[in-house]
């Protein structure tokens, strides 16, 4: 178990998120500048690193479909909406641990990846092969 420590402040607004303006430095401006676990931290070694990975059209190795990139977003305003409360949570609660922010992450990752976005109607599972 990682040592516990208290969360800190962030100068932008982390808590104001749509799926028509996800930002992939929300997990280093937000999460991390927050909730600081380095460089070894689901923020900045996954979070960031996804995001950047589905969201980028730049990107080498994704390709999505107009529909694959709504389903990215929906996706993206889901993990990083749960994890603003997340952040709020811990804030009340004035500790956490590392491996606790691991473990909330991943668990909302995961759910956010399965469930049908209100908006798009959209998971993992809706998907084609080609989206």
């Amino acid at each position: 178990s990682s040592p516990t420590s208290s969360p800190t402040s962030s100068p932008i607004d982390c808590f104001n998120i749509h799926a028509d303006s996800i930002d992939c430095d929300w997990y280093i401006d937000c999460l991390e500048s927050m909730i600081p676990c380095g460089d070894s931290g689901y923020a900045v070694s996954v979070g960031f690193n996804l995001c950047e990975r589905y969201m980028n059209d730049d990107s080498d190795d994704v390709t999505l479909s107009s529909v694959g990139k709504t389903w990215a977003n929906g996706v993206e305003e889901c993990i990083q909406s749960s994890l603003a409360q997340y952040i709020l949570a811990v804030q009340s609660r004035g500790m956490y641990s590392c491996d606790e922010i691991n473990d909330a992450a991943f668990e909302t990752q995961k759910l956010c990846y399965e469930q049908e976005h209100a908006h798009t109607r959209l998971s993992v599972c809706t998907l084609t092969d080609n989206e």
